[in-house]
């Protein structure tokens, strides 16, 4: 029977429950195969792709990202072996072992193979235009994390006008009606007018190492664009890219 091991020091142990926790808020479970993550989110509006071949070689296992299991793996101190068999995984440290059945997926959170990861995307970009590239630091993600989870908002406006864009909400209830603008202009190439709903998936699900960058692409005619945000950056080295659906309003009242 085949035994694959891999052992991370307290640093990589940390940043891999950093990308589990940012993953619960998603998908049911982690599908890790070689040591790599791509799949959908529970609802189907986005894709992760999470190569952890550093940390985790050609691991291959499916995890339940239960708050209840979550919560045993921070427990987990110092150096932390996994241990894969054929139908088992196990985490120990000096004290602990924690032990899982090894399930070959759970619902809609399958692994999806490289080749075929490839063609969805290049399906959702044929044919698309780069809107704009930003980059979004702490404090905006820190924004938007704080008003999502007060005001149940999974999505944010982009408001086009003309050779700028910037990030608002609107129609955040408190005592009355009020809406809050960043203020932070995002210059773009050539003008647009318009407003773009965009999903915070990705955006304010994982504890990313300092800023990370983001693209808007729209494909469509002027009455009916299909828009993708992808956001990318870092955890403990670890480069988690995140691809998510939005909607385009000409209305910008």
């Amino acid at each position: 029977m085949h035994v694959y091991e891999v052992v991370l020091d307290e640093r990589k142990w940390k940043g891999f429950c950093r990308i589990l926790e940012g993953l619960k808020e998603c998908c049911t479970a982690a599908v890790i195969k070689g040591g790599v993550i791509r799949q959908m989110s529970n609802c189907g509006l986005a894709l992760f792709e999470v190569d952890m071949t550093s940390l985790l070689g050609d691991s291959n296992f499916v995890l339940p990202l239960e708050e209840e299991n979550l919560r045993m793996l921070r427990l987990f101190t110092g150096q932390v072996k996994i241990t894969v068999h054929s139908n088992s995984f196990l985490f120990s440290d000096e004290k602990n072992t924690l032990t899982f059945i090894n399930y070959p997926g759970l619902g809609v959170n399958e692994f999806i193979n490289e080749a075929k990861f490839r063609s969805l995307l290049n399906d959702v970009f044929k044919g698309t235009t780069l809107l704009l590239k930003h980059t979004i630091d702490q404090r905006i993600r820190q924004i938007f994390k704080d008003v999502s989870s007060l005001y149940g908002r999974i999505f944010f406006n982009v408001i086009f006008q003309g050779h700028c864009a910037y990030i608002g909400e609107e129609k955040i209830y408190i005592h009355k009606l009020c809406s809050l603008k960043i203020n932070q202009t995002i210059p773009l190439a050539k003008p647009i007018l318009g407003k773009a709903k965009v999903l915070l998936f990705g955006l304010r699900s994982f504890d990313y190492d300092g800023d990370i960058g983001w693209e808007l692409y729209g494909k469509g005619g002027i009455n009916g664009l299909d828009i993708t945000s992808k956001y990318y950056g870092f955890i403990e080295d670890i480069k988690l890219i995140t691809y998510t659906r939005g909607l385009w309003e000409n209305d910008l009242d």
